[in-house]
């Protein structure tokens, strides 16, 4: 069934003729791989269909933090890995480790790092819960106190509907929030376009 989601994606895909984009792989959307055939075989025989494909496609994969064979993702045949930290969606969970934990983790096992936040983070909404708010930060400040904005491979969980709220909030902390973590996207933008071009 993956093998016949990935071909008719493609043909569709192909049929587009996008002058602007490029697919560059595919996100395995499970957020866990336990110990078991009917997870690691699965994940295994679909990293190697999409490897086979001659465009060089790749596989991406982003466990949550304590997520079972997140230490294990080069054995199931992903390319890319990122972690998610996971403290954005709760106030008090003993069972989420730090942040700090979390980028240990992903440092020792060749992991990139995903930035976390939610529309509580918002002060212009009914949803608005001041430590969601400080959670942003803390991933905003520890991301550039440890060099992850500069050097790791990055993934980002705004909801669409969410970040929508941001960039039209009505009250100035949003937009700061918005403008903060949009420059540091662009920035790390150029950065790569500047990259790929010296490489051409």
């Amino acid at each position: 069934a993956e093998s016949w989601f990935i071909d008719q994606f493609l043909a569709k895909w192909k049929a587009t003729n996008f002058e602007n984009l490029e697919l560059a792989g595919f996100y395995w959307i499970r957020e866990a791989i336990w110990n078991n055939l009917a997870y690691t075989q699965v994940a295994e025989n679909v990293a190697k269909f999409i490897h086979s494909k001659p465009e060089g496609y790749h596989f991406y994969w982003i466990p949550y933090s304590t997520a079972g064979g997140r230490d294990q993702w080069r054995t199931y045949g992903f390319d890319v890995a990122w972690l998610q930290p996971n403290i954005a969606f709760e106030k008090d969970n003993p069972k989420v480790p730090t942040i700090q934990t979390s980028f240990e983790f992903a440092k020792k096992n060749g992991m990139g790092m995903e930035f976390e936040s939610n529309i509580r983070a918002l002060k212009g909404y009914q949803w608005y819960e001041p430590w969601a708010r400080d959670r942003a930060y803390v991933y905003i400040n520890f991301y550039r106190d440890n060099g992850i904005w500069e050097n790791y491979p990055m993934t980002y969980y705004f909801s669409q509907w969410d970040w929508g709220y941001a960039v039209t909030s009505t009250n100035a902390d949003d937009i700061a929030l918005a403008r903060d973590l949009g420059r540091i996207i662009v920035d790390r933008q150029k950065r790569a376009d500047a990259l790929y071009q010296s490489s051409k």
